[in-house]
């Protein structure tokens, strides 16, 4: 095993690390230059001000018009010196990523009580946020439903009372504009469309459930928000350039 490793090793030697091959020249191994530059390792924050407090401060004497604001997504924003000589590497100085306290799943069923709180506690207020409170509210204070679906509405068949004489037939909500917390909190939450379905088992739970319904668009949205923030305070002619 040795004499082969060996036997190759020569080989390599022996024929090269560089060949030529109609003039241009290749290596055998990914060869890479080695620098000494160090850099710093980057800040943390959660919110745009955070991000926006550090560039007005500037307690480590940064060269700002040699930076750039890159707004990476809708929950991403960095700090970035532009490239350095011979490395060609860039530095970060501060990155802000929104974290979402508490989270709703979309597409997911909860049931009834768990998709109220998550209701009040994920979403801006708004007047379809306060129609689904509403209707998900009466079907808690229901004893009997039945369900009919025609795959685009529902109509909800609520039952009250042990006697079962007050009835009433509800129709809820297909498709509902919401605004959750989605993106950085100091902007105004992006609204987008969303299918609101109810299903019922055997047992009689009944669970509830949002489906996104514009394909991401709000992220896009969102992107154009945080940009008009940075430029409203003032980064725009602070740093050398805000992009997206």
């Amino acid at each position: 095993m040795e004499g082969k490793v060996i036997e190759h090793l020569e080989r390599i030697i022996k024929e090269g690390l560089v060949v030529e091959v109609d003039g241009s020249h290749y290596s055998h191994a990914n060869l890479k230059p080695v620098y000494d530059d160090p850099r710093p390792k980057e800040i943390k924050g959660r919110t745009l001000n955070s991000l926006i407090d550090y560039i007005k401060i500037n307690v480590e004497g940064i060269n700002l018009q040699d930076c750039l604001i890159h707004i990476e997504d809708h929950k991403t924003v960095s700090l970035i010196e532009t490239y350095r000589f011979p490395s060609m590497e860039r530095t970060v100085w501060f990155k802000s990523v929104f974290q979402e306290i508490e989270k709703f799943t979309f597409g997911k069923f909860y049931n009834l009580e768990e998709f109220l709180i998550l209701l009040r506690s994920c979403f801006e207020d708004t007047e379809d946020r306060e129609k689904l409170l509403s209707f998900a509210s009466k079907i808690v204070n229901s004893t009997t439903i039945e369900l009919g679906d025609d795959g685009v509405s529902q109509s909800v068949n609520v039952t009250k009372g042990i006697s079962g004489a007050l009835k009433d037939v509800k129709t809820t909500p297909a498709i509902v504009t919401l605004k959750p917390f989605r993106t950085f909190l100091e902007i105004e939450q992006p609204k987008s469309e969303f299918l609101f379905r109810v299903h019922s088992n055997n047992e009689g739970s009944v669970t509830c459930a949002l489906f996104e319904a514009d394909g991401g668009l709000w992220k896009l949205f969102a992107i154009e928000a945080i940009k008009e923030y940075l430029l409203a305070s003032g980064m725009g002619g602070t740093v050398g350039a805000i992009i997206a």
